[in-house]
C-alpha cells in the first residue's frame, strides 16, 4: 500500500518523454522556417511584378501628358546575368543618354524573358499613351531558385498593362 501511494506522489517526465516532445517542437520548428521563406520568396516576387506594373503605368501617365514634350518608355535589359536592369527612358527607341532612371533587379529574381542576352522595350506614344509597337509585349520575371513561381509583365497595343501571376 505504500509503494501506491510513493507512485502517486511523484511527478513529471521520463527522459523518452521529454526527448519526444522535443522532436515534435524541432520538426515544427524546421516546418515553419521553411514555411516563411517560400512565402517570402514568393511575396518578394508578386512585389517586383507589382512594381514592374507601377513603373509602366506611371511611364505611360508620363508619356500621356508629354512630359518633357516625350513619348517614354521602359527598357527592360538582359544583356549581363549579373547586372539585369530596369530603365526608364524619354523616347520611343531606348538610348543610355535618354535615361531618367535605371533600377537593377533584385538578386534572388532572374528575367525569363528577355531572355539572356536580350532586351525588351516598352515604349508609349504621347497623349494616347499606346504602345509605339503594334504587337504586345511581355516581360516574365521568375526565382532563381524556383523558376516555376513567375510573374508576366505585358504591354497591349491598346496601352493596358496587366499583370498575370
Amino acid at each position: 500500500k505504500s509503494s501506491i501511494i510513493n507512485r502517486k506522489s511523484q511527478f513529471g517526465f521520463t527522459l523518452i518523454e521529454l526527448l519526444i516532445s522535443l522532436a515534435i517542437a524541432m520538426i515544427l520548428t524546421v516546418v515553419g522556417i521553411v514555411n516563411f521563406f517560400d512565402l517570402r520568396s514568393s511575396n518578394e516576387l508578386k512585389l517586383a511584378g507589382d512594381e514592374m506594373v507601377s513603373l509602366l503605368r506611371t511611364t505611360q501617365t508620363r508619356a500621356i501628358s508629354q512630359e518633357g514634350g516625350e513619348s517614354w518608355g521602359v527598357y527592360f535589359d538582359n544583356t549581363t546575368s549579373s547586372e539585369a536592369s530596369i530603365s526608364v527612358f524619354t523616347g520611343t527607341t531606348f538610348s543610355a543618354g535618354a535615361v531618367v532612371s535605371r533600377k537593377k533587379l533584385d538578386t534572388d529574381l532572374q528575367f525569363l524573358e528577355p531572355v539572356a542576352g536580350a532586351t525588351v522595350t516598352i515604349a508609349f506614344n504621347e497623349l494616347g499613351g499606346l504602345l509605339a509597337a503594334t504587337t504586345s509585349r511581355a516581360v516574365m520575371v521568375v526565382l532563381k531558385e524556383d523558376p516555376s513561381a513567375s510573374t508576366t509583365i505585358t504591354a497591349f497595343p491598346n496601352g493596358r498593362v496587366e499583370k498575370t501571376p
